[in-house]
């Protein structure tokens, strides 16, 4: 790979064709591709229809497809954090979650964070190369965790791990996808959080521990496991999740389980208003 070639390669994003659904100011996109990575060749893709009138992309659901962007780290960041909100928007409608007062005036804020933080965009280019069901469970997984440790009250540091550590929870699968768990922990232990301390010790453990039949010892751990589960089956019902949820409690903290569940119901409660 030639130096031009490189410099391509480091500014790209890739992304399903599903996030540019609705997406509020939508990037120009500079190549489709199919579910093999491959370019497709044609420049009309049917699963992807542009609105000139409203300015925003119609997409065909559960397409395999891809959109490939170049462009430099902050706009990167910029176009990840919109697309985690916009996911969200249309994860957490019921109830309106992102509306409730701490939530609304720190979540966009705690997501810019966690993912400028931490180089997140080479993270995502990875899982969106593997497969567009990775990256999807990783997207709605970082922003449901990280609204729920919002909703819980933890520090900024501890909110940013949770995000963190839910993000790269599938990141096993393209290291060692039989042991998905213990192989992401432990690579990124070696070449990514080499100076460990108690916030990226909640990254690693989440990453290692979300399927654990047994609480973990760690509230902000458990808060990401949960979210997880929560973002596991995304085409769900939002009843038949939350039974899902209530029949695994034992897999979570007492207090996290309760929290998780009164947070549901004052959803319930919010919608019914």
């Amino acid at each position: 790979m030639n130096t031009d070639e490189l410099k391509i390669e480091e500014e790209t994003l890739l992304f399903p064709v599903e996030f540019l659904y609705n997406l509020e100011n939508p990037p120009a996109v500079v190549k489709f591709l199919d579910k093999n990575n491959q370019y497709i060749q044609s420049e009309i893709v049917h699963d992807v229809v542009y609105d000139v009138q409203s300015g925003r992309y119609q997409v065909k659901e559960n397409s395999p497809n891809k959109f490939q962007i170049i462009t430099n780290k902050n706009s990167k960041i910029e176009l990840i954090v919109s697309i985690v909100i916009s996911q969200m928007r249309n994860e957490l409608q019921f109830g309106n979650v992102l509306t409730y007062p701490s939530i609304s005036t720190n979540f966009e804020r705690m997501v810019l964070a966690t993912l400028s933080d931490n180089d997140s965009h080479q993270f995502i280019n990875k899982l969106s190369k593997h497969s567009n069901e990775l990256v999807k469970r990783s997207i709605h997984a970082c922003g449901l965790g990280i609204a729920f440790a919002i909703f819980l009250g933890y520090e900024d540091e501890a909110v940013k791990a949770v995000g963190l550590g839910c993000l790269l929870h599938e990141y096993g699968y393209l290291v060692d996808p039989s042991r998905h768990t213990i192989s992401g922990s432990t690579n990124l232990e070696m070449t990514f959080f080499k100076n460990l301390n108690k916030y990226t010790n909640i990254v690693i453990n989440i990453i290692e521990y979300h399927h654990a039949i047994r609480p973990h010892k760690s509230s902000q751990v458990n808060c990401g496991k949960i979210a997880i589960h929560w973002c596991s089956h995304i085409n769900w019902d939002t009843p038949t999740r939350i039974q899902s949820i209530k029949a695994r409690h034992h897999l979570y903290s007492e207090d996290i389980f309760d929290s998780f569940t009164r947070l549901y119901e004052l959803m319930c409660a919010r919608k019914a208003n």
